[in-house]
């Protein structure tokens, strides 16, 4: 129960979402558009199970909105996750508000051959 101002609002009931299966990444990539329009708030995390490769391989994962129609997609600049470079959970990225309907994560790896296994999960309320 939270209460604010006097009132009291029950615990939201978090409904997930996989953005994206667990595998390899070892390219530069778009993700597959996920559709938000229903969600009121969405926290993203970042799984890394695994990382190989050579001159400190990594993965930055930033976040693009494609409006209603997914015609062309724009960087949200606000919402870039630190790189992974390492094995571990990622800080979440909490998104608040009203979204358009399609988004997707873009994936760009550094390094000499990479190969950076993770997966991507949402929870929205």
């Amino acid at each position: 129960m939270v209460s604010m101002g006097g009132a009291s609002y029950g615990t939201p009931t978090l409904n997930h979402v996989a953005i994206k299966a667990s595998a390899a990444v070892s390219t530069n990539t778009n993700g597959t558009a996920f559709d938000v329009s229903s969600y009121g708030n969405l926290i993203i995390f970042v799984n890394c199970s695994a990382v190989s490769g050579s001159a400190t391989p990594g993965v930055t994962i930033k976040l693009q909105d494609g409006g209603d129609n997914a015609a062309a997609y724009v960087d949200c600049d606000s919402v870039v996750f630190p790189i992974i470079t390492a094995v571990g959970v990622s800080t979440p990225i909490v998104l608040q508000g009203a979204f358009s309907k399609n988004l997707r994560l873009v994936y760009t790896v550094s390094g000499t051959s990479p190969s950076i296994t993770l997966s991507v999960d949402g929870y929205y309320y």
